[in-house]
């Protein structure tokens, strides 16, 4: 198990700074080391152990690049197309 990871630490808060176009996101502990990201009722993503994670096509957590974290609307994409695919919606198309 890793490190407790505390929703006001400077990995998260700039995760939830670069995501806040998306509005009304929600943080909660699953268990020390690992908290999940929810919007609408809906989880769809996780940050452990300071990584992102999100899903893919095909409904797995999967890690995100940390070039990519550096990069807002690449990142607010993959996560948009994280919570559609998590919900169950029509997948956002890929340029």
């Amino acid at each position: 198990m890793g490190e407790k990871l505390e929703i006001n630490s400077d990995f998260v808060k700039s995760i939830l700074d670069k995501l806040s176009a998306m509005e009304k996101i929600i943080v909660e502990a699953e268990e020390t080391d690992t908290l999940i990201l929810i919007k609408d009722g809906i989880d769809f993503g996780r940050i452990k152990n300071n990584r992102l994670y999100l899903f893919n096509e095909y409904s797995t957590l999967y890690k995100i690049d940390d070039g990519m974290i550096t990069k807002q609307d690449e990142l607010l994409q993959v996560a948009t197309r994280s919570h559609w695919i998590a919900s169950g919606k029509k997948r956002i198309a890929k340029k």
